[in-house]
């Protein structure tokens, strides 16, 4: 058995695909102007073909007879979206897959003897609807048939005896040329019945290849091998806005409903999603891209969300956004091997959006982990982002003696962050007396110096410190620096 899944008005429906509620609207798609310069219908859904709209009116035409008709052109990028979504869903059935026309695939199931056809394809329908695609699917004994069936099927026919079942379809269905299809409308061959009743011979003699070609459709078609493909794994959605926004309301709702078009097809995948690029098209033909790489993967559109839109809510554009894509980097789960004296993160992704809104308050430069610099200069340390998915083990944890009425050796220096100025007087190349900001007295004791220095075949980043552990006559005990005996600074107190 070969299945087809066919999307009516396939141009029409990717053409409105990021609209909401627009398949209970009269639409039509409008085709290129041609060498007259005049457009003409080329597709119209349901609700149209109702009010009297039909193919091939002019635009005048078709107002006159459905005032509130919606005008669509076609978008092929959108177009090249749903169709890497229709082929990761009917690959899911079949490795066996070809992608036949434009909005249509046909599928080889003989090697799936124990898939349910018709819970297959009603299953296969529903998808497609929660992506915004409204497909048929046809079954039948030969790839033929099977499209045949899908262009009759509302929305789902299995059928065995093709022949009989299609003989009632438009002979349209068989794709023949203009050419062709004029001849047999001279004829009065309006079904594909009407044409299998025809002598095969004669029909080759007259119409040729091609006229034999149809035939043999119309006869429901021969075994003839499938081009196979592979479904991408590109997982994208588009949205585009006429005429642009400048507020950030309407990019936030088309964001929620494409991320749940993405985690719904990844989850079917059983795939997650690790990392969100956003791509902001701009009224001055300028795009913003930003990749947002997940702590932990996941398919939940309410995690997702929230960190796209904090993204959003601190972006600032120089023109008025005319549309974005979404694309969302496949991921599987990882697995965290926590100890047991070390705790984890419970909600990484939380943790992370957390970073991203006090990086929009103060910055991205003043966010991060503190990583030690590769220098010898004291107290140097630069901030870089958190990789949660490389963290590297931490070693066993040290326990310090607890005996009674001894202290544990050395004291705990803290540290001012920044150290604070500090003026000092010396008094036989020592320190005698200091005045830092509330601590002003003499010095009764001093320890000291330890010089540090770095940097020195760099003038401009040479430095030398001199260090000393201090006293005050009133109690206290302080770590000073000078820098060239030119500043001095409070680094801290000792606990």
């Amino acid at each position: 058995m070969y299945a087809a899944v066919l999307i009516p008005d396939f141009e029409l429906q990717c053409a409105s695909r990021a609209e909401a509620d627009l398949g209970s609207t009269p639409a039509v798609l409008l085709s290129d102007a041609a060498g007259s310069g005049v457009p003409f219908i080329r597709q119209s859904n349901v609700a149209a073909q109702c009010a009297g709209v039909s193919v091939g009116m002019s635009v005048p035409q078709a107002q006159a007879r459905c005032p509130d008709l919606v005008f669509r052109r076609r978008n092929e990028r959108q177009e090249a979206v749903a169709t890497a979504a229709l082929l990761q869903a009917a690959e899911r059935a079949s490795p066996y897959l070809e992608n036949t026309s434009s909005g249509c695939c046909t599928l080889d199931l003989r090697r799936h003897g124990e898939l349910d056809h018709a819970s297959w394809a009603w299953d296969l329908v529903e998808e497609l609807r929660l992506l915004r695609l409204q497909a048929q699917v046809g079954i039948a004994a030969t790839p033929d048939a099977s499209l045949q069936a899908a262009q009759l099927a509302r929305p789902v026919l299995i059928t065995d005896d093709s022949r009989q079942s299609l003989a009632q379809l438009p002979v349209m269905v068989l794709g023949p040329s203009e050419p062709i299809l004029d001849v047999l409308y001279d004829w009065g061959i309006q079904r594909v019945g009407d044409l299998r009743a025809l002598d095969r011979q004669q029909v080759a003699e007259r119409l040729g290849v091609e006229g034999l070609a149809l035939w043999d459709r119309a006869d429901g078609g021969s075994f003839r091998p499938l081009r196979l493909v592979r479904a991408g794994e590109t997982y994208e959605e588009l949205t585009e806005f006429e005429g642009g926004v400048d507020t950030l309301e309407p990019v936030l709702f088309r964001l929620r409903r494409s991320l749940e078009q993405l985690a719904r097809r990844l989850r079917a995948d059983l795939l997650l999603v690790g990392a969100i690029e956003i791509i902001l098209d701009l009224e001055d033909r300028t795009t913003l891209a930003r990749t947002i790489r997940l702590p932990a993967p996941t398919c939940e559109v309410d995690v997702l969300f929230r960190i796209a839109a904090t993204y959003l809510d601190t972006l600032k554009t120089a023109s008025r956004v005319n549309g974005f894509r979404l694309r969302a980097c496949p991921s599987t789960p990882r697995d965290h091997q926590t100890r047991l004296w070390e705790g984890s993160l419970r909600d990484p992704n939380g943790f992370s959006e957390t970073l991203a809104r006090l990086e929009g308050i103060v910055g991205a430069e003043h966010v991060g982990t503190p990583q030690r610099m590769p220098t010898h200069r004291p107290n140097r340390f630069c901030l870089e982002p958190p990789e949660f998915a490389n963290e590297k083990p931490r070693g066993k944890p040290s326990f310090a003696p607890m005996i009674p009425g001894i202290l544990p050796l050395g004291l705990g220096l803290r540290r001012y962050r920044p150290p604070w100025k500090a003026t000092v007087a010396n008094a036989d190349e020592k320190p005698a007396w200091l005045q830092a900001r509330e601590v002003e007295g003499a010095i009764r004791a001093s320890t000291g110096p330890w010089r540090l220095d770095g940097n020195w075949w760099d003038r401009d980043a040479a430095w030398r410190w001199e260090e000393w552990d201090v006293e005050l006559a009133r109690g206290g005990l302080y770590r000073l620096a000078n820098h060239r005996q030119a500043h001095w600074w409070m680094l801290g107190v000792y606990d």
